[in-house]
């Protein structure tokens, strides 16, 4: 499937793409092994060589991000394919992220907008960075994809959908194809040297056995002082009426942090958590002026959160709570504040074996990269968090102190054993009168 007089400049993971007719391609390694411009030039051949106009979307979670990075990859690959086929850009339409064919195939480059997505359809899709999006992106893009499914991914996470569903399908029904930067013959000698500086073998300062395990090596490894290690995904969801505590909690963020609201359980000594809204530039209220601008409480009444539930909140924002309350939502104060307390409130959380929803991505990002602070040299842990990677694990703390309390649960158990027996004396009855 290549024109003629076409190269494909030893790439590898192309030419395995190029001689298989699986209906899925999982492209899994390091950093510079060709991931994605091998196949973004898969896409560009099929939109060329195709006797049927193609429609091909690439995406990634922020639209502007996929346009400027495999945007990128895509120019130089048709400047390659020289100026029958490249125009200088002439037909790519930048309002749409669209670049047009001779033969009137089509490839877009897109985010994972939920807006956006249910208005895409295609025969081919390709989700890069595919660990940073969420399951139910996953779904929407999977459901109007007709032909070929592409992703491409480093292996930063140890846990994630695409291991539990996508990698767990018939192994007939993908080509996976795992590489290397040493699989790349056109990287500079500059560029291996700062892949290779983290390789602890080496003896350098630069050392980090994570670091080279994903982006030297592109294997999946496990951060070392991770503070949570008992977790594991779930796709089920308890019923309300049968949880001992149940609730959520609400971490404020702004331009630069995002603003989370998770959903919490506490049925059977498991935590369930599951994520409601996880976004950047949410204001608290809406705004009379401009009743558009991104704000929680859009997001609370998209998401019917019940305004009688309690929604245990950041105790940094007083006057952020105390407009939620002045909307009608049960917003208090979380427990949590000082260092002590922080840990405290950790510990509280890691007395259960938390259960995260499949579609709870960023969840179960931060809680595989959330670590205890570590002296670089001596490797030697301290009992302090790294303040990153924990808006959505702050959220799940603040409720977690607030109604984990022992009396509170055992209380509720008491309460749900005696309806329970109730109910079970209630349908004896009916059965046997």
């Amino acid at each position: 499937m290549k024109p003629k007089n076409f190269k494909v400049n030893g790439s590898i993971v192309l030419d395995k793409m190029l001689r298989s007719e699986k209906p899925e391609f999982i492209l899994e390694g390091s950093t510079g092994s060709t991931k994605t411009y091998s196949a973004v030039t898969w896409i560009a051949l099929m939109c060329i060589l195709s006797k049927n106009p193609v429609v091909a979307r690439s995406y990634r979670v922020d639209a502007v991000d996929c346009k400027n990075a495999v945007g990128k990859d895509f120019e130089t690959i048709m400047r390659l394919m020289g100026p029958r086929i490249w125009d200088g850009g002439k037909t790519y339409n930048k309002q749409n992220a669209c670049f047009t064919f001779p033969n009137g195939s089509r490839y877009y480059f897109a985010g994972t907008d939920p807006k956006r997505l249910p208005g895409y359809r295609q025969h081919v899709a390709h989700l890069d960075e595919a660990t940073k999006m969420d399951y139910d992106s996953y779904n929407q893009i999977k459901l109007r994809t007709s032909n070929k499914m592409i992703y491409t991914f480093n292996p930063e996470l140890m846990t994630h959908w695409l291991y539990d569903v996508v990698l767990a399908q018939d192994p007939s029904k993908f080509e996976y194809i795992h590489s290397t930067y040493k699989d790349n013959k056109h990287l500079t000698p500059e560029i291996i040297d700062t892949i290779e500086a983290t390789n602890p073998a080496l003896g350098l300062s630069t050392a980090d056995d994570w670091y080279w395990q994903v982006y030297g090596l592109g294997k999946r490894a496990r951060r070392e002082g991770a503070i949570y290690t008992r977790w594991e995904t779930t796709t089920e969801w308890p019923k309300r009426n049968t949880c001992s505590r149940y609730g959520y909690g609400l971490d404020f963020g702004f331009s630069v942090d995002p603003s989370t609201l998770v959903e919490c359980a506490l049925h059977q000594d498991f935590l369930y958590v599951r994520e409601v809204f996880y976004k950047k530039g949410l204001q608290t209220l809406r705004s009379l002026d401009n009743p558009n601008v991104p704000c929680i409480q859009n997001e609370l009444e998209l998401a019917e959160i019940p305004k009688s539930d309690k929604i245990v909140s950041d105790a940094r924002y007083p006057s952020d709570i105390s407009s939620l309350q002045n909307c009608g939502y049960n917003a208090i104060k979380s427990k949590c504040g000082a260092e002590g307390r922080i840990l405290s409130g950790i510990d509280k959380v890691r007395q259960f074996m938390v259960k995260v929803h499949i579609g709870s991505n960023n969840i179960q990002q931060e809680l595989q990269n959330y670590t205890w602070k570590q002296n670089p040299r001596t490797k030697e842990t301290y009992n302090e968090p790294v303040d990153h990677d924990n808006h959505a694990l702050d959220a799940i703390r603040y409720w977690a102190v607030e109604e984990l309390d022992q009396t509170k649960i055992v209380g509720q158990k008491e309460r749900l054993k005696a309806l329970n027996e109730l109910s079970f004396v209630s349908e004896f009855q009916e059965m046997y009168g």
